[in-house]
């Protein structure tokens, strides 16, 4: 059995197990007849006096995007949308990730089950690296530093973590892209060793990706993770993570201006 045949098997488990639980094995459909820029285009020039002129004939089309800001004045209405798949779509950085030869197997919102949750993945994709295969978590975020904030850091860990369960031993690489097309990948967990020394346990985390301005808060994230966790086994109270974090930067600074 193929790499990509065992995946769609495990997919198809994996849907299954989704539905059991009460939820749609994949998200709503919506077919749409216009951009927005294709809107602006066609009938940006025209006067209202213009799109009504024929009554019964007035332009009617289906955009998708994200409502940004909604103005409701008398009869009329107004809708701020953003729409971003073009500037995607066209952007040199995530080309490789919609089309070329590389290019061997791609789904969106692809579900996964996770410590028992149901987690949809915007897109994942698989690229050919000479015989081998690597597999892209791509989460879009139209916002324009996504990695700065945990939440999303922590979101995309755990897609990342579905995705090593179903293709174990392949790599799995991560990365936000931005609604202006930009790709910013992101360290997630690639490796975790326990190794016995005497009456206690040695704890190896290999994480791939890190920025490396970025080295030093990524350290201290991972030990505040590692204390909360011994914590929470020892039956205590989760930690202070801004007095904590303070404590620990400056310690993690001076390390990570020693990596060139």
């Amino acid at each position: 059995m193929s790499l990509e045949d065992d995946f769609f098997r495990q997919r198809r488990a994996r849907i299954a197990e989704i539905e059991e639980l009460g939820h749609r094995g994949y998200g709503q459909r919506f077919d749409f007849t216009h951009t927005v820029s294709q809107v602006l285009a066609e009938y940006g020039s025209k006067t209202a006096e213009e799109l009504t002129a024929t009554p019964g004939q007035e332009p009617r089309v289906r955009i998708a995007g994200r409502i940004q800001t909604v103005r409701r004045m008398g009869k009329a209405g107004f809708m701020h949308l953003m729409q971003s798949a073009e500037r995607i779509w066209t952007s040199p950085s995530c080309a490789r990730f919609f089309r070329g030869p590389a290019l061997r197997w791609s789904g969106n919102e692809v579900p996964v089950a996770e410590a028992g949750e149901v987690l949809r993945i915007d897109r994942l994709v698989a690229l050919a690296d000479g015989d081998r295969w690597i597999w892209w978590v791509l989460d879009y975020k139209l916002r324009h530093a996504p990695e700065e904030l945990e939440a999303y850091r922590a979101q995309l860990t755990r897609y990342a973590r579905a995705v090593r369960a179903l293709q174990p031993g392949a790599e799995v690489r991560a990365a936000f892209i931005t609604g202006a097309g930009s790709v910013i990948e992101v360290g997630t967990l690639d490796e975790a060793t326990l190794t016995a020394d005497g009456s206690q346990t040695m704890l190896a985390i290999e994480e791939r990706g890190m920025p490396l301005d970025q080295i030093a808060a990524y350290g201290v994230g991972v030990q505040l993770h590692i204390e909360d966790l011994a914590a929470y086994i020892a039956g205590g109270e989760r930690l202070d993570a801004a007095t904590r974090l303070a404590g620990l930067l400056p310690a993690y600074r001076e390390l990570a201006a020693e990596i060139s």
